[in-house]
């Protein structure tokens, strides 16, 4: 079976998100030190839950589809408390 010419391909969407987590001296919590994303993630405003920093990350789009790409980095500073959740399922679909 011939591979379709990459001109007729649908595009394809490469999202990163990429957050630190450092503890705050001043107050002995953690904060996000620095934090990005891209396209297939959005990430809420961190809170503070009396044990740990919550962000809680999803995706906005309507699934991930064949050639997409999703890449996350988690970095945690010494003595620092995070927890990173996803309270929505991001549908993959298969393709031949």
């Amino acid at each position: 079976m011939k591979e379709p010419p990459a001109e007729s391909l649908p595009p394809s969407v490469k999202g990163a998100v990429s957050l630190d987590f450092r503890k705050c001296p001043e107050r002995g919590i953690t904060k996000l030190h620095s934090g990005y994303r891209t396209g297939l993630f959005h990430f809420s405003k961190p809170y503070w839950d009396d044990r740990q920093l919550v962000v809680q990350l999803v995706n906005p789009t309507a699934g991930v589809f064949e050639g997409d790409r999703m890449e996350s980095r988690f970095s945690i500073g010494s003595g620092a408390r995070a927890c990173i959740l996803s309270p929505s399922s991001t549908q993959v679909y298969s393709m031949p």
